[in-house]
This record gives C-alpha cells, structure tokens and sequence, in this order.
C-alpha cells in the first residue's frame, strides 16, 4: 500500500513541478493534497514531520501520513510516505496524531484510524529502522476504542497526542460529548500500549475540538485544540491529581490561513509548532502546505508567544535598506521584483 502510494506521488509530479505558484520553502508534498502537520518530533539529531495526504489527488481524501525530515528546520528532505490504510482490516484513513520516542529510542507513531463505518479507533505504529524511514502497525492495534469510556458517550473523536509529566504519560483526544460540546479526554500507560481512560481534562462550548494539543512552556500548561475554524488557545494549570486542566488565559492562536497545529520540544528545549496552511488554489495537481516553523513562549501575563525560528534567517538573501521615512502611495524599490 505505501509503495502504491508513493508512486501515486510521483507519477503527478510532473505536472506541478514547474507551478509557479507552489511554495519552494514551505513544506509540501512532491504532488498532490496535504492538511494537517501530524507528530513532529526532534529524534537522533533530525527534525521528523509528518502530515495527512492524499496520494491519489490533489482534494482531501485516502488520507496518508507523509513524512520528510531536516537538520537545520529550513531544508526539507521528502522521506517515503510512513503510514498507508491497511484497507485488508477494513481500515479507510490514517487521520492525524503525534510521536513519540521511546525508552529504546525508537520512534512511535499514534493517530486515529478510521474505517468501513465502524468508531473511530486509536492505533499505534513503530519504526523499524534507526533512521526512522519506515514504520509497521503495533499488532495490539486498536490501542484504545471508544468502549474505553464507559457510559461516556463520545462522537467525533480522533486525533491523539501524547505527553509526558512527572514520569507519567497521557494521551489527549478530540472529540464532542453526544448531544453536546467540544472535549479533550485523557488517558494514561505505562507502556506505550495499554492506554486506560482517566478524565475529561478539558471542555468548551464549541460544538466538536479537533487537533487538541496539551503541553507545559516553563511552568505554564498550554491547552490547543480546533474547533473548524480559528484554532483556540488557552494557557493555565494542569492538575495531576484531579487531572484536569484549568484556564486563566484564552484567545484565538492566529488569524489567517493556519489550522490543525501541533508541537514538539527540541533537543535545545524549544518548543516548535506547525499548522496547516489551507484556501490554496484548485485544480493545479496540488493543494496544501504546511506553515514555518514558530518558536513558543508565554508572556509573564499569561499570554501565548509565537516567534518564527531563528534558523530561518538562512534563507534571507541579500538585504536592502531604504532611508527611513513615511510611505505614501507606491514606492518602487531598486532591483527587487515578485
């Protein structure tokens, strides 16, 4: 399935490889649609990226993980895709989610799979290389189904992420209560296999949150989620006996094209975040991108602080400067065009 795919991929490249209008230093796919960023992850020295894509045409659908990798968060190398529906167990989408690098230092994959009109389920993959180029699904899959939860009805749940704190490791998942509002649920393992449901962490008004993301900047927890349109962000406390999260702090992450974000921390103990760059033109044999990468810090009033990563000072090129002043009108500036 991942080696149809791939050629899927580049038997369209030739038509957008010359697109004017294609972005030469965001990522994208060689060919074809991508959406949501999915597990970044800094591993052996390499910054791994992972997103959904749709091999087979350039409108959402047959969604894949793609994947490239850098050292330096400014060149990209395209990798195989990783993760390709196991259609042979009714499997349909690889949707999105996070890594993980493990007590072996192995990377791990987790996402939600969707299939043949059953729940949503969450599965599980692991590298089989040190290089972390191609990955296998965890035998155990389904890691967690909504049975997990009881006499909790949930609807629209996918999407996990995967943190650690005080040497413990949850997951969060997206999703809506039935007949209700948007939820983060947690859960909880010791082996990165067996997950058991612990809490409703987190819950608003909008009617269903996708991509949530929990994590610690300092000492200040950082709650994202999206709820289909402007992704939202909260800063505040995180509980680890009543394991819920508390808001002191809320606002839209962004205005613009950025949606479905996700995060990892670097080895230089940064916190880096990606989100899917949509409205692109159609019909071009190609559609998607994923945004710069932004450094994050929370302010000391609470607030949430994004600055581009300072490695993408690499590609400026030649600097022009023009006298200060006021502007008025159109100012044409010398030997600059495009």
């Amino acid at each position: 399935a991942v080696a149809r795919a791939n050629a899927a991929v580049d038997d369209a490249r030739a038509r957008v490889d010359d697109d004017p209008l294609r972005p030469l230093y965001h990522v994208v796919s060689a060919s074809q649609w991508i959406n949501d960023p999915n597990g970044p992850v800094h591993h052996r020295g390499t910054y791994h990226l992972f997103f959904q894509q749709n091999p087979y045409g350039d409108v959402w659908g047959h969604m894949h993980w793609g994947h490239v990798r850098s050292k330096d968060l400014v060149s990209w190398e395209r990798l195989p895709i990783a993760l390709a529906p196991s259609t042979w167990r009714g499997e349909e989408h690889c949707y999105s989610g996070s890594s993980v690098v493990d007590r072996d230092g192995r990377l791990r994959l987790f996402y939600t799979s969707i299939g043949n009109g059953r729940p949503p389920e969450q599965w599980g993959a692991i590298a089989v290389d040190a290089a972390a180029t191609v990955f296998r699904k965890l035998p155990q899959n389904p890691l967690l189904t909504v049975e997990a939860h009881g006499d909790l009805e949930i609807d629209e749940w996918r999407d996990p992420f995967v943190f650690t704190e005080a040497g413990r490791t949850f997951m969060v998942v997206g999703g809506k209560r039935r007949g209700g509002t948007g939820v983060a649920l947690l859960y909880e393992t010791k082996d990165l296999v067996r997950w058991e449901f612990r809490n409703v962490v987190a819950e608003g008004p909008e009617e269903t949150w996708e991509c949530p993301l929990l994590f610690k900047v300092g000492t200040t927890w950082v709650l994202v989620y999206s709820p289909y349109s402007w992704p939202m962000v909260h800063t505040g406390r995180f509980d680890l006996t009543t394991l819920t999260f508390t808001s002191t702090w809320k606002d839209k992450l962004t205005r613009g094209s950025f949606y479905a974000p996700n995060v990892t921390r670097d080895a230089k103990g940064r916190w880096l975040m990606w989100g899917w760059i949509r409205d692109m033109p159609k019909g071009r044999g190609w559609n998607g991108a994923l945004s710069l990468p932004r450094v994050l810090s929370v302010g000391a009033d609470g607030t949430l602080r994004q600055q581009p990563a300072p490695e993408l000072k690499a590609l400026r090129h030649k600097v022009r400067h023009r006298p200060d002043g006021p502007v008025a009108g159109t100012v044409r500036l010398p030997e600059l065009s495009g």
